[in-house]
Protein backbone atom coordinates (compact mmCIF):
# COMPACT_ATOMS: atom_id res chain seq x y z
CA UNK A 1 0.00 0.00 0.00
CA UNK A 2 3.26 2.65 0.40
CA UNK A 3 1.58 4.49 -3.11
CA UNK A 4 -1.80 4.77 -2.09
CA UNK A 5 -2.92 8.03 -3.05
CA UNK A 6 -6.43 8.35 -2.25
CA UNK A 7 -8.10 6.54 0.87
CA UNK A 8 -11.87 5.97 0.11
CA UNK A 9 -14.86 3.80 1.61
CA UNK A 10 -17.26 4.56 4.20
CA UNK A 11 -17.71 6.36 7.58
CA UNK A 12 -19.30 4.23 10.23
CA UNK A 13 -22.55 6.44 9.84
CA UNK A 14 -22.56 4.80 6.01
CA UNK A 15 -21.13 8.11 4.51
CA UNK A 16 -19.06 7.84 1.80
CA UNK A 17 -15.81 9.68 1.78
CA UNK A 18 -12.54 10.40 -0.51
CA UNK A 19 -9.76 11.79 0.71
CA UNK A 20 -5.82 11.92 -0.38
CA UNK A 21 -3.56 10.78 1.49
CA UNK A 22 -0.21 12.10 2.39
CA UNK A 23 1.99 9.35 4.08
CA UNK A 24 1.38 5.47 4.39
CA UNK A 25 3.56 3.61 6.79
CA UNK A 26 2.95 -0.33 8.13
CA UNK A 27 3.86 -4.30 7.49
CA UNK A 28 1.11 -6.91 7.27
CA UNK A 29 -2.08 -6.08 8.14
CA UNK A 30 -0.83 -3.06 10.67
CA UNK A 31 -0.98 -0.22 8.62
CA UNK A 32 -0.88 4.23 9.44
CA UNK A 33 -2.49 6.38 6.79
CA UNK A 34 -1.84 10.23 7.15
CA UNK A 35 -4.23 12.53 5.14
CA UNK A 36 -3.70 15.51 3.63
CA UNK A 37 -4.69 18.76 6.12
CA UNK A 38 -7.89 19.57 5.86
CA UNK A 39 -10.11 16.84 6.73
CA UNK A 40 -12.64 17.98 9.17
CA UNK A 41 -12.79 16.70 12.37
CA UNK A 42 -15.81 14.85 12.57
CA UNK A 43 -14.35 13.29 9.39
CA UNK A 44 -11.63 11.68 11.28
CA UNK A 45 -13.80 10.41 13.85
CA UNK A 46 -15.73 9.25 11.69
CA UNK A 47 -12.89 6.85 10.46
CA UNK A 48 -12.58 4.70 13.38
CA UNK A 49 -13.26 1.08 12.41
CA UNK A 50 -14.33 2.39 8.94
CA UNK A 51 -14.26 0.46 6.10
CA UNK A 52 -11.47 1.08 4.19
CA UNK A 53 -11.03 0.57 -0.06
CA UNK A 54 -7.69 0.04 -1.68
CA UNK A 55 -7.50 0.10 -5.37
CA UNK A 56 -7.31 -3.49 -6.64
CA UNK A 57 -3.81 -2.60 -8.46
CA UNK A 58 -2.46 -2.00 -5.20
CA UNK A 59 -3.53 -5.33 -3.37
CA UNK A 60 -2.28 -7.22 -6.71
CA UNK A 61 1.21 -5.62 -6.60
CA UNK A 62 3.75 -7.51 -8.06
CA UNK A 63 6.58 -9.03 -5.56
CA UNK A 64 8.91 -7.10 -7.44
CA UNK A 65 7.54 -4.01 -7.82
CA UNK A 66 9.21 -2.30 -5.32
CA UNK A 67 10.92 1.36 -4.33
CA UNK A 68 13.95 1.10 -1.67
CA UNK A 69 12.68 3.52 0.45
CA UNK A 70 8.96 0.72 0.98
CA UNK A 71 11.11 -1.90 2.13
CA UNK A 72 12.20 -0.15 5.35
CA UNK A 73 9.65 -2.02 8.48
CA UNK A 74 9.67 -5.03 6.18
CA UNK A 75 11.69 -8.69 7.87
CA UNK A 76 13.98 -10.16 5.99
CA UNK A 77 13.83 -13.74 5.75
CA UNK A 78 15.34 -16.52 3.50
CA UNK A 79 13.66 -18.83 1.48
CA UNK A 80 13.29 -20.99 3.79
CA UNK A 81 11.28 -18.67 6.22
CA UNK A 82 14.45 -18.20 8.31
CA UNK A 83 14.53 -14.56 9.99
CA UNK A 84 17.46 -12.56 9.19
CA UNK A 85 16.17 -9.42 10.25
CA UNK A 86 14.17 -6.08 10.70
CA UNK A 87 14.59 -3.72 7.68
CA UNK A 88 15.68 -0.36 9.67
CA UNK A 89 16.86 1.37 6.68
CA UNK A 90 18.22 2.04 3.19
CA UNK A 91 20.16 4.26 1.11
CA UNK A 92 20.19 4.76 -2.28
CA UNK A 93 24.16 4.98 -3.39
CA UNK A 94 25.51 5.43 -7.23
CA UNK A 95 26.00 1.63 -7.38
CA UNK A 96 22.26 1.05 -6.23
CA UNK A 97 20.43 0.90 -3.12
CA UNK A 98 21.88 -0.62 0.26
CA UNK A 99 19.16 -2.38 2.81
CA UNK A 100 20.58 -1.63 6.82
CA UNK A 101 18.97 -5.02 8.47
CA UNK A 102 19.04 -5.01 12.40
CA UNK A 103 19.27 -8.66 13.51
CA UNK A 104 17.76 -9.94 17.39
CA UNK A 105 21.72 -9.87 18.85
CA UNK A 106 21.63 -6.38 17.94
CA UNK A 107 24.01 -6.60 15.42
CA UNK A 108 23.41 -4.54 12.02
CA UNK A 109 24.01 -5.96 8.56
CA UNK A 110 24.53 -3.80 5.99
CA UNK A 111 22.88 -5.36 1.99
CA UNK A 112 23.14 -4.77 -1.15
CA UNK A 113 19.79 -4.51 -2.75
CA UNK A 114 20.35 -6.47 -5.89
CA UNK A 115 18.09 -8.47 -7.97
CA UNK A 116 20.56 -11.47 -7.28
CA UNK A 117 19.87 -11.13 -3.31
CA UNK A 118 16.26 -9.96 -3.84
CA UNK A 119 14.03 -12.98 -4.79
CA UNK A 120 10.55 -11.01 -3.52
CA UNK A 121 8.80 -8.92 -1.45
CA UNK A 122 5.48 -10.64 0.29
CA UNK A 123 3.54 -7.39 0.77
CA UNK A 124 0.95 -9.05 2.82
CA UNK A 125 3.16 -10.64 5.13
CA UNK A 126 5.62 -7.69 5.76
CA UNK A 127 8.69 -10.04 4.07
CA UNK A 128 11.24 -9.92 2.08
CA UNK A 129 12.93 -13.17 0.98
CA UNK A 130 16.32 -13.25 -0.31
CA UNK A 131 18.76 -15.89 -1.41
CA UNK A 132 22.11 -15.83 0.19
CA UNK A 133 23.63 -12.94 1.26
CA UNK A 134 26.88 -14.33 3.25
CA UNK A 135 28.67 -13.26 -0.01
CA UNK A 136 27.42 -9.61 0.40
CA UNK A 137 26.73 -9.02 3.56
CA UNK A 138 28.66 -6.79 5.89
CA UNK A 139 28.71 -6.07 9.34
CA UNK A 140 27.79 -2.84 11.00
CA UNK A 141 29.65 -3.31 13.83
CA UNK A 142 32.38 -1.17 14.81
CA UNK A 143 33.12 -3.40 18.37
CA UNK A 144 33.51 -6.39 16.11
CA UNK A 145 37.12 -6.99 14.24
CA UNK A 146 35.45 -9.29 11.60
CA UNK A 147 33.89 -6.82 8.41
CA UNK A 148 32.18 -10.17 6.80
CA UNK A 149 29.22 -12.22 8.12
Amino acid sequence: MPNLKWLKGKLTNGEPFRYRVANVEGTGSDWTLTLVPGVPRNTCAGLKKATVIFPETELNRSENEFELSELTGLVMVTDEQETIGKITGTMKTNAGGVLEVSQNNGISLLIPALDTIIRRVVWAKGKVEVNDITPYAVHDDSDDESDVC
